[in-house]
């Protein structure tokens, strides 16, 4: 019976020693795989196992590395092979992986919001020119890079994909027009930054963010739609756009960052289609446009119709819309007011008396046009190309 007893109780303890090493491993990594392991970030966590696999785990932000070797893993660089992201990680970190020469296979999740700078370079997979579709690198649903002696003309994204990572168009000096499809949900950091030859933008209704300096320096660019869906536009997002003469933001817009049309030399129309956003210092520094805002919409009060280191004539636009469809009515406001704000350093007194907004529509009919239109028609002129661009 005392046998028995101490049978019974040494089953049980080997029982739960079992179920404690496999609460400790690792989804689908037993303990005896595990090389190394640590955190990445708050919520994230990091296993490397001997398979060459590293796989990160849990929720929110990466980590961004200052420098090339950094990261936790990069002692082990040489002998990664494969990179797991596990759904719930929200970006991967700067240099996050740089350097792992040995990397072949990469998984990111859809829950990845933002792809840091130099992420996967000097990487195998990188470098295997195998692994490219007409000189750009799609890794899963996000495009990584695009070579700028390849791609030239018009560009079409592919379908489906769900982000453009920082840097993916730099320097395109080629590209003309670039398509958007309408799963992209994020356009990265200095995604085509000095593509000095793209000429126009639509950025679909499935975007939610342009990163800081996106199109900085698109000395081409002419005119830009901006979805409904865009929450923020970051800082620099439109610096020095000297060509860009139109902007249409879409009404979900909440912050318009720092500087973000500084230097929009020819700019002259912007027009906003929802609530007043938080708009930051100098966004439209040196610029001298006319803004456009919704009548009756009492979020657009004279605390944000300011300069921001330009001179803004902010105008109240209100549209009505015929029932027949063929006939579209477009009607604006009389109520125009120039704004001067003292606060600017670039403070500009002279008022704006040229009346752009008269446009004749149809035969012979004058009717003042929506601004909406008119950066819809003007960036519709992208279509064709240009056969003589310096």
């Amino acid at each position: 019976m005392k046998l028995s007893k101490k049978l019974i109780l040494s089953a049980f303890f080997i029982f739960i020693m079992c179920i404690g090493i496999f609460v400790a491993a690792p989804s689908s990594v037993s303990a005896a795989d595990v090389i190394d392991s640590g955190t990445c970030g708050d919520d994230l966590t990091w296993v490397l196992t001997s398979d060459g696999t590293l796989t990160i785990s849990g929720e929110g932000e990466m980590r961004d590395y200052s420098g090339t070797n950094t990261s936790p893993w990069y002692s082990y660089c040489d002998s990664i092979t494969s990179v797991v992201i596990d759904d719930g990680a929200t970006s991967i970190g700067d240099y996050a992986f740089y350097g792992c020469n040995s990397l072949m296979s990469i998984t990111i999740p859809d829950s990845v919001m933002t792809i840091g700078y130099g992420a996967f370079s000097n990487t195998a997979y990188i470098k295997d020119e195998n692994n490219r579709e007409n000189g750009v690198l799609y890794i899963d649903n996000w495009l990584i890079i695009a070579d700028s002696g390849v791609v030239s003309d018009y560009y079409t994204i592919k379908s489906g994909t769900v982000g453009i990572a920082e840097s993916a168009f730099s320097c395109c000096t080629n590209l003309t027009s670039i398509t958007i499809p309408d799963s992209v949900t994020t356009i990265d950091e200095n995604a085509f930054f000095s593509c000095t030859r793209l000429e126009c933008i639509t950025i679909p209704d499935s975007v939610t963010s342009i990163g800081s300096g996106a199109f900085r320096s698109c000395e081409s660019l002419t005119s830009v739609i901006i979805g409904n869906n865009v929450t923020w536009i970051g800082d620099y997002a439109f610096y020095s756009c000297s060509s860009l003469t139109s902007v249409t933001i879409g009404d979900s817009l909440t912050s318009i960052g720092g500087s973000a049309f500084y230097a929009c030399s020819s700019l002259t129309k912007i027009t906003f289609e929802g609530n007043a956003p938080s708009i930051a210092s100098y966004a439209f520094y040196d610029d001298v446009a006319t803004a456009y805002y919704p009548a009756e919409n009492d979020t657009w009060t004279e605390d944000v119709m300011r300069n921001y280191g330009g001179t803004i004539t902010w105008t109240a636009y209100t549209v009505s819309i015929a029932d027949d469809t063929t006939d579209n009515a477009v009607t604006y406001d009389e109520d125009e007011l120039d704004i001067n704000d003292d606060t600017d350093d670039n403070n500009n007194n002279d008022s704006n008396d040229n009346d752009a907004n008269e446009a004749t529509l149809g035969c012979g009919s004058s009717l003042i046009a929506a601004p909406a239109l008119l950066a819809a028609v003007a960036c519709c002129v992208c279509v064709k190309r240009k056969e003589n661009i310096k």
